[in-house]
């Protein structure tokens, strides 16, 4: 989770009763291992748009998509080389004064001859192991529970220990902390572990030891980060200024950065608690080093060479700490990666060797991703079903809801309420999908009670949040069971057809590679594929512009073919090439609009992406040549399905569709000219609705099914209507099979040619929660069939 600077500016004072007595008695809870139980085959792999990009400032934003070339070297050479672990020294005597920024007081220099004399040591005599696709303790299974809090180890002793106080009184089952062993650089707040390259910070370690010291005798264990790959307390950002560096993905190859890092992977591990006399690596409080907070590879960066670059860091980094550390397991504390279902990236970075457990984080609130509670859902059980195909434990390091505590519209899902019911949808699909570990952001204390401007944190007072936390902790071990569902009530079914009308449509052969000879469709200006943007050209005609499309499709590629008449050709590359020669390709899908390409001529092809939309891969994988014969500019292009959607297209698919030729002729900012196949589509709404529709050609009926409209969010007893577009484009009238999933509600209806059937259901909900309006849509004559849904949240009336 980025967490702003702003987390660094905490006023607050230490709560009373913070000297509460150790939970000596607290052990680690033995519970059976519901994933032996559940098995593979439990566990459904859902694809889905999800998960959590990062950002500054408390929230998370998809990478930066500038596209400037990453320079080979750092403009700066390391300036110290990895120090000695400290020296262990007494624990201070006097205690620390009671606010985040106060360090413990000097004591005396010791002398040779003293003996460091340690007085806490912690209830744990065992480490953390995996065995297979559980964590055990002992040759127990042990499942990790708890909460994050990054500062708290900054904090006082007073401010510590109530955490402690609080959580055990709130979330009883509380057994796991993740807090952080990182702070780079001396412009972190208060208290960095590694000031400058190679330092270790006395004063901030000896608050580090005093936070596990804590932990150790209350019985929790300590998940820790040894970076972040965002700006607050440092991180990546800071490697890279050191070196003289710019893009987040060169930290990864970087010999400085590199050195820099160990460095402090070094001083961490080695170091020897003032406050317990044991080395981290040997104190079994610490259950695992995690190589970073939430590490990714930009999505505009994401090339053959970055991610070998990313996969080669994380396999040589948990190696490395490895050869330091053979207690403790390593995991490198992923996030869901943006794309929201490129979760490969995830996949391949967690089989690298010395990897020991699968992380996630999921952040699904309209703050983040916005995807939603069902999609974030579909998030949790895809990643789950990795974990398990890798054999190893799955651990939810991180999961929130953003909140505006002054508003009470429950429909805004900025109420507690709101998170609330997320949360309760999300522990009960991590415990469906088998996870090992969960644990919220951001578990706070009363002694920082109000934190307004944390829109994540999580108080104990908020008991009604808390105790679902504990209820779904308490039985982590098991699924939840039948009656988690919701069912439609009272749920009806009707169609209607109607004609197409308004929305052209092309089938595109299967030609193996490469158009076909014969132009799928021809713009010229005039009608509906001709627009005059500033009002001087109504005189045009095809000589001064003009265009023959040119479609064909395998298994691969998409591949589209334009030749542009235009009689004076004045073209840039970049975000603004639609200002002038160009053309513009745009695709869509039930989810939306999206990616949007431009493609200019200037020499050579350019490729820009505006949109994003679905696409599994960055921009930089579109084939582009152009050449210019004459007053003909013709535009070659191979897009690999996975550039414009999530999976790839086949036979018998069909998407929407339309491209846009831009004309300029004096090499200004002004179009004189414009031609669209499907207006106003690239050129004014951007929605889907407003694209024609490609048919990929294959036996049977050409058909395709699309969700419509309906309620996203309901109160309980409130009747919502939920609508789909089925759609016939053959030759000849056709049935198909339609049945409302989760019920016995069927029907079947014929569609005329060239037709398309509204299906409408009707129902509500009695009870809260997430859950889906679905319908399968089944082609009786080949068994083709596709099943359509709406997300629904169901809130309390």
């Amino acid at each position: 989770m980025p967490e702003s600077d702003e987390g660094e500016r905490l006023s607050v004072v230490d709560g009373e009763g913070s000297s509460g007595g150790a939970d000596g008695d607290r052990t680690d809870r033995d519970r059976v291992s519901r994933r032996h139980l559940l098995g593979a085959s439990g566990l459904a792999l859902v694809t889905s748009l999800a998960g959590c990009p990062g950002g500054g400032g408390g929230t998370d934003t998809p990478e930066s998509t500038a596209t400037g070339t990453p320079t080979d070297e750092p403009t700066a050479s390391p300036t110290a080389s990895p120090t000695d672990s400290a020296t262990p020294t007494a624990r201070p005597t006097d205690a620390p004064t009671d606010t985040p920024t106060d360090t413990p007081e000097d004591t005396p220099t010791e002398t040779e001859t003293d003996t460091p004399t340690y007085d806490m040591e912690p209830v744990f005599d065992e480490f953390v192991s995996a065995d297979g696709t559980d964590f055990a303790v002992g040759g127990e299974s042990f499942y990790p529970v708890g909460g994050n809090h990054p500062q708290l180890r900054k904090q006082s002793e007073s401010q510590q220990t109530t955490w402690f106080d609080d959580w055990f009184e709130s979330v009883e089952s509380t057994n796991v902390l993740r807090a952080t062993a990182f702070g780079t650089g001396r412009e972190t707040p208060t208290d960095p572990l590694q000031p400058s390259p190679g330092e270790a910070s006395e004063q901030g370690f000896e608050k580090l030891d005093r936070l596990i010291a804590h932990a150790g005798e209350r019985g929790v264990r300590l998940i820790l980060p040894l970076t972040n790959y965002w700006d607050w307390m440092g991180g990546i950002p800071q490697y890279l200024d050191w070196a003289g560096l710019d893009n987040k993905h060169e930290f990864y190859s970087s010999d400085s950065c590199q050195e820099w890092y160990r460095s402090h992977i070094e001083n961490v591990l080695t170091r020897t608690n003032t406050y317990t006399g044991i080395e981290y690596r040997n104190d079994p409080t610490i259950m695992m080093w995690e190589l970073c907070n939430e590490p990714s590879v930009g999505f505009e960066a994401r090339t053959d060479e970055t991610l070998q670059a990313f996969y080669d860091w994380v396999r040589e980094s948990a190696a490395y700490i490895k050869e330091l550390d053979s207690n403790h397991l390593v995991s490198t504390g992923m996030a869901d990666p943006y794309p929201w279902d490129s979760e490969e990236l995830n996949r391949r970075a967690h089989e690298q060797d010395a990897i020991d457990a699968y992380s996630v984080h999921l952040w699904a609130d309209p703050e983040h991703s916005d995807i939603g509670i069902a999609r974030g859902k579909d998030r949790i059980e895809s990643h789950a079903a990795h974990a398990s195909d890798l054999g190893m434990p799955v651990y939810m390091g991180e999961f929130g809801w953003s909140i505006d505590r002054l508003t009470d519209d429950r429909k805004e899902k900025y109420t507690i309420d709101y998170r609330n019911l997320a949360f309760r949808e999300f522990l009960s699909a991590m415990r469906s999908a088998g996870y090992d570990g969960s644990l919220v952001w951001d578990f706070r204390h009363s002694a920082e009670w109000p934190l307004s401007w944390n829109k994540q944190a999580v108080f104990p007072r908020w008991d009604q949040t808390t105790s679902l936390v504990e209820e779904h902790y308490a039985n982590i071990t098991t699924p939840p069971g039948d009656g988690t569902g919701l069912t439609l009530q009272s749920p009806s079914l009707s169609s209607q057809t109607t004609p197409i009308e308004g929305r052209k449509m092309i089938a595109v052969s299967n030609t193996g590679g490469g158009t076909t000879d014969e132009a799928a469709f021809s713009l010229a200006p005039e009608g509906d594929t001709y627009t005059d943007p500033d009002g001087t050209s109504s005189s045009a005609d095809s000589s001064d512009v003009s265009a023959d499309f040119y479609l064909g499709y395998d298994a691969d590629n998409l591949y589209v073919t334009a030749e542009v008449t235009d009689d004076t050709h004045e073209a840039m590359s970049g975000s603004n090439m639609w200002q002038q020669d160009s053309i513009q390709v745009a695709v869509g899908t039930s989810g939306g609009y999206g990616p949007e390409y431009g493609i200019s001529h200037t020499g050579s092809g350019n490729v820009h992406r505006w949109l994003d939309g679905s696409a599994a891969q960055a921009a930089s994988n579109v084939e582009a040549s152009t050449s210019r014969d004459g007053s003909v500019t013709t535009y070659d292009l191979t897009f690999p399905w996975k550039t414009l959607f999530a999976e790839s297209m086949g036979s018998g698919d069909n998407f929407a569709f339309s491209v846009l030729v831009n004309d300029n002729d004096e090499a200004d900012s002004n179009r004189n000219n414009i031609l669209g196949w499907t207006l106003p589509g690239i050129n004014g709404s951007k929605q889907a609705g407003d694209l024609g529709v490609l048919v990929l050609e294959g036996e049977g009926a050409v058909w395709n099914a699309q969700p419509g409209t309906g309620p996203s969010d309901l109160t309980t007893g409130e009747t919502g209507t939920w609508t789909f577009q089925v759609a016939n484009f053959g030759g000849s009238a056709q049935e198909f099979d339609i049945a409302l999933d989760g019920t016995d509600v069927t029907k079947t209806i014929e569609i005329e040619a060239q037709s398309t059937a509204t299906v409408s259901v009707e129902g509500s909900f009695e009870k809260q929660g997430s859950t889906e309006v679905a319908i399968t849509v089944t082609d009786p004559t080949t068994g083709d069939s596709q099943t359509l849904s709406h997300d629904v949240t169901v809130l309390s009336s």
